[in-house]
């Protein structure tokens, strides 16, 4: 489990060598409130979990999604990111042992592309996470996903959006939800989740303007 979410973070953190710069003069809306549907699979990690992995979660996430402006120097360094909150809400077969989820995510994101109508981003964050029905030796003792009720959650997501009219943008993209306690009570298996996703975005009337980047002077060849 540990091995998998080193090497999801190494390879999220490894895009931000293909960002492309921003182009000249691109609008985009300061802050945008979306509704996405994940739909995904319980993934098996470990043997012990088979009993609980043949099961496909439905996700909710309401999103707020801030684009900075450039007004920090950092924020120009690193190409205008992105950064945000989003809840998840995570429904399992109430058949199943698991339980429900809950999770804040605050993220940080860059696009790999942008124009004035589209965007292609990744994003990953993490944040605090709640289950509603933990591990019990009595009652509930075959949900070896998690012996605690908080939790914390990692989430990362390569996102495309578009404009579809004057306030209103479709959302698409792939992601991976992680949630466990960090081993700090057992049973502490935790939950991978890779889903797909789609959903609609409302835009504020706020624009933010990236400026053109400074051309590169060229040096002076020694003959």
């Amino acid at each position: 489990m540990h091995l998998l979410k080193f090497h999801f973070l190494l390879i999220i953190f490894s895009l931000q060598c293909f960002v492309v710069n921003a182009q000249n003069k691109v609008p985009a809306s300061k802050y945008v409130l979306s509704l996405n549907y994940h739909y995904g699979f319980l993934m098996k990690h470990g043997d012990d979990m088979g009993h609980l992995a043949n099961q496909r979660p439905l996700k909710l996430e309401l999103d707020f999604k801030i684009q900075t402006d450039g007004s920090k120097s950092w924020q120009v360094n690193n190409k205008y990111p992105v950064v945000g909150y989003s809840l998840n809400y995570l429904h399992f077969d109430p058949n199943k042992p698991v339980g429900d989820a809950l999770g804040l995510i605050i993220y940080y994101g860059k696009a790999f592309f942008r124009t004035p109508k589209s965007e292609l981003r990744w994003k990953i964050g993490l944040g605090p996470g709640i289950v509603f029905r933990k591990f019990d030796i009595l009652t509930n003792n075959k949900n070896n996903i998690t012996g605690s009720t908080f939790n914390y959650c990692l989430n990362g997501a390569i996102n495309f959006s578009t404009t579809i009219s004057k306030r209103l943008t479709f959302n698409a993209g792939i992601g991976l939800f992680h949630l466990s306690n960090g081993a700090m009570k057992i049973p502490n298996l935790g939950m991978n989740i890779p889903a797909v996703y789609a959903g609609l975005g409302f835009t504020s009337k706020k624009q933010v303007t990236f400026d053109a980047p400074e051309p590169e002077r060229k040096k002076d060849s020694i003959h």
